[in-house]
């Protein structure tokens, strides 16, 4: 829409946070894909008891306070050298939220074992590590996008969070 409110990564939270309360949706589960880990992770901190599971898909995971582009620059990358990476608001600003509010809610990261952004999934991976009782976590052998390359696999991990 071109405005302020929606071209931020707080402004992405915002949209589908109000969205849940406004449909009043309960029990819903958010997949975000590559820079939609960010917005999934502000909005469920936001409204914790409209979600029950957050499905990353070769997807950024952030720590409270770090933007997309601190996150690639964490992993050693230059976020400017992977196309379509801009220094934009979305990618710039910072995250905030509380990582108590995530606990109850049910985690499923999927890797791209053949992603142009394998360093920063791996630091995903890293980061699941210490607490992988806690995630559901899953390798598929595609690119980036494993929507368009193994759709029904993406589906299955979709549908698998949802009877969780």
């Amino acid at each position: 829409l071109g405005d302020e409110h929606t071209t931020t990564l707080s402004g992405h939270i915002r949209q589908i946070a109000s969205l849940l309360i406004a449909r009043n949706l309960r029990r819903v589960v958010l997949a975000g894909h590559s820079y939609g880990g960010m917005v999934i992770t502000g909005a469920a901190a936001q409204v914790p008891d409209r979600v029950r599971h957050l499905v990353y898909i070769d997807a950024a995971l952030p720590d409270p306070g770090q933007s997309l582009f601190d996150l690639i620059r964490e992993t050693g990358c230059d976020p400017l050298s992977f196309a379509g990476l801009e220094p934009a608001p979305p990618y710039t600003e910072k995250v905030a939220f509380d990582p108590s509010r995530l606990r109850h809610i049910g985690k499923t990261y999927v890797r791209c074992t053949k992603s142009e952004f394998s360093a920063v999934t791996r630091s995903a991976r890293q980061k699941i590590a210490p607490v992988a009782c806690q995630w559901d976590y899953r390798e598929l052998p595609s690119s980036h996008v494993p929507m368009a390359e193994m759709p029904e696999r993406v589906a299955a991990i979709l549908l698998d969070a949802a009877r969780v």
